[in-house]
């Protein structure tokens, strides 16, 4: 008996030539976001939330369980994990601003 399992992430991948203003009256999440700030040479980020600013990486996973016959005298059970992180990244060739709580008390989370 065969059993697999898999998790790949779809990443996000911003690439902005000069100045960025990102902004959420709420929580800005960019967990496995890939974001570049001045791609053209020069440029200034501000990522601004009213509640909490989460940057975070995430983990594709490929797990594989594979059992002979249980029932038989000598039976095997192997398994497999592998894992890898992916990570977030936040890039500014120029100033880079990140303002979590505007509106009241948050956290940064990186």
């Amino acid at each position: 008996m065969i059993d697999n399992s898999t998790t790949y992430n779809q990443l996000s991948r911003v690439n902005v030539g000069g100045d960025l203003l990102m902004a959420a009256t709420g929580n800005l999440n960019l967990t496995g976001t890939q974001l570049a700030i001045g791609t053209s040479g020069a440029g200034a980020g501000k990522l601004l939330a009213g509640g909490s600013v989460n940057i975070a990486a995430v983990v594709d996973e490929v797990k594989s369980n594979l059992l002979s016959d249980p029932n038989a005298k000598n039976w095997d059970k192997q398994v497999r994990a592998h894992q890898s992180v992916v990570g977030a990244k936040v890039a500014s060739t120029g100033d880079l601003l990140v303002n979590a709580g505007i509106n009241q008390s948050s956290d940064l989370n990186i």
